[in-house]
């Protein structure tokens, strides 16, 4: 159990993981020299079948702690049908997600 105030952010595998800081610096925002003191704690999950398992994202959720949870997938085939999958996901825990994709 976490007592940190967190900032999360969840993307399906290891590549999105290393490219995403480099992201952030390269648009001029100081990401950290360490995991500690990084503005984000990224999770990899290995596929989008494991980011999108019914229990993943309500259990990141529920850390106590939790500021803020972010979620980075690929939606370069069918974004409309990626978005529907994650609103499914989420509906239960977040309730007033829109139906269209923002």
């Amino acid at each position: 159990m976490t007592t940190k105030a967190l900032k999360k952010l969840l993307v399906e595998g290891d590549e999105d993981k290393r490219v995403i800081p480099e992201l952030i610096e390269a648009n001029g925002i100081t990401w950290g020299q360490t995991k500690d003191t990084a503005i984000v704690k990224i999770k990899s999950y290995d596929g989008i079948e494991n980011l999108l398992d019914k229990d993943v994202i309500y259990t990141e959720l529920e850390d106590r702690g939790l500021i803020s949870l972010g979620i980075i997938i690929d939606a370069d085939d069918d974004p409309l049908d990626r978005w529907q999958s994650i609103r499914n996901v989420c509906l239960p825990t977040i309730t007033d997600l829109p139906q269209e994709l923002p």
